[in-house]
C-alpha cells in the first residue's frame, strides 16, 4: 500500500515540475494549494492507520453524523418549499444549481453512510435496536433524496451491489433499487441530462456564428470537450496539479487525466485496485463494505472530484485509515 501511494505522491510531483517547464501553471498558489490538501488526506490516512482505534466506532460517529445531515436536508427543503420557488438559490444550504457543487459533496457523504449503515445493521439483539438503526439509515436515504443528487444515489446503488454479491444475499440490492427508483422519481433542474440539452444547443448557437449560452447556462461538458486539447497535447504529466485554477471539472477521473495526465491517472487507480484487494482479503461484511466504499467513490468521481472535495476525499481517506489499521481485529 505504501508503495502505490509513494508512486501515487510522485506523479504528483512530477507533473507539478512538468507544469512549471510547460508554462501550465498558473502561477504557484493554486497547484501547491492543491498538493497541500492531498497531502492533508495523506497524512489523516496515515494517522488514522496508525492510531489503531475502533473501526465500528469511527463508522459509527460517520453513520451517525450522515443521519443528522439528513435531518438537515429534509428541514431545509421543506423551508425551500414553504418560502416558495421564488428563493434565491444561492441561500439554499444544498444547492442544486447548473454547478451542483453542495448538492453532490454533501450527499457524497451522506451515501457513505448509507454504505457503512449496512456493516452496523444489528444482526441480534433487541427490535428497539433494529428500529434505531432503520431509522437511521431512513433518514441518510431521505436525506439523498432532498438534495436530489443522481450521483449519490448511483453511487449507493452500486455499493448495495458490491456488498450484494460478496454477502451472497438479496437484501442490500432491494435496498439499491429502492434508492434508484427514488433517484429516477426527482425532479430538478440540474444533471447531465439537463447540461447535455444545454450544451447540444450552445453547440448549435457556436457552430451558426452566435454567441454561445451565457456563462451561466453553460456545463461541465463543455469544459470536458474544451479539455480535450490539453490531455492530447500533454498525455504523461498533464498540465499540473491546479493548473486550470479549480476550473469546474465535476468529475474526478477527468481532472486526474488532464492534471496529472496518463501516468497520474494510473498511479490513482493502483492505489484504488490496492485498497480493493486488501478488503477482499479481509473479507466478511466489513470488507464487503469497504470495497462497496471503492465503488461509491468511483460512481461519485463522476460527476464530482469526489477524491478532492474535503466532504467526501477527507472522511475516504480517514475511514479507510482507520480499516487498515484495525483490520486484524475485525470479525469475518
Amino acid at each position: 500500500m505504501d508503495g502505490a501511494l509513494l508512486l501515487l505522491a510522485l506523479c504528483a510531483c512530477l507533473s507539478l515540475c512538468a507544469g512549471a517547464l510547460q508554462g501550465t501553471l498558473p502561477g504557484l498558489g493554486m497547484p501547491l494549494a492543491t498538493m497541500g490538501k492531498q497531502g492533508e488526506y495523506l497524512a489523516g490516512f496515515l494517522v488514522a492507520r496508525a492510531s489503531g482505534g475502533s473501526l465500528e466506532r469511527t463508522a459509527r460517529l460517520a453513520w451517525r453524523t450522515s443521519a443528522w445531515l439528513g435531518v438537515v436536508a429534509l428541514a431545509e427543503r421543506g423551508v425551500m418549499a414553504w418560502v416558495g420557488d421564488e428563493a434565491d438559490d444561492g441561500v439554499r444550504v444544498f444547492s442544486n444549481a447548473i454547478w451542483p457543487d453542495q448538492t453532490n459533496h454533501l450527499a457524497g457523504f451522506m451515501a457513505f453512510g448509507a454504505v457503512l449503515g449496512l456493516a452496523l445493521a444489528p444482526r441480534e439483539g433487541s427490535r428497539l435496536a433494529f428500529l434505531g438503526w432503520l431509522a437511521g439509515e431512513g433518514l441518510i436515504l431521505l436525506g439523498i433524496l432532498a438534495t436530489g443528487s443522481r450521483g449519490a444515489f448511483l453511487a449507493v446503488v452500486a455499493a448495495a451491489a458490491v456488498f450484494a454479491v460478496m454477502r451472497r444475499t438479496w437484501k442490500p440490492l432491494a435496498l439499491g433499487l429502492l434508492v434508484l427508483a427514488a433517484g429516477a422519481s426527482t425532479r430538478d433542474r440540474g444533471g447531465l441530462l439537463h447540461e447535455y440539452k444545454a450544451y447540444l444547443v450552445s453547440e448549435g448557437f457556436a457552430e451558426a456564428g452566435a454567441p454561445r449560452l451565457p456563462e451561466t447556462e453553460r456545463n461541465r461538458l463543455e469544459v470536458w470537450t474544451a479539455l480535450r486539447a490539453d490531455v492530447l497535447r500533454f498525455p504523461l504529466l498533464g498540465t499540473g496539479p491546479g493548473s486550470r485554477n479549480r476550473v469546474f471539472y465535476e468529475s474526478q477521473w477527468v481532472m486526474t487525466l488532464a492534471e496529472t495526465g496518463v501516468l497520474g491517472l494510473a498511479a490513482l487507480l493502483l492505489v484504488l485496485i490496492t485498497l480493493g484487494r486488501t478488503a477482499l482479503g479481509v473479507g466478511g461484511p466489513w470488507g464487503a463494505v469497504f470495497l462497496g466504499l471503492l465503488a461509491c467513490v468511483a460512481v461519485q468521481g463522476l460527476v464530482t472530484e469526489s477524491l478532492l472535495v474535503t466532504r467526501i476525499a477527507g472522511p475516504f481517506w480517514l475511514l479507510w485509515g482507520a480499516f487498515l489499521g484495525g483490520r486484524a481485529e475485525i470479525p469475518r
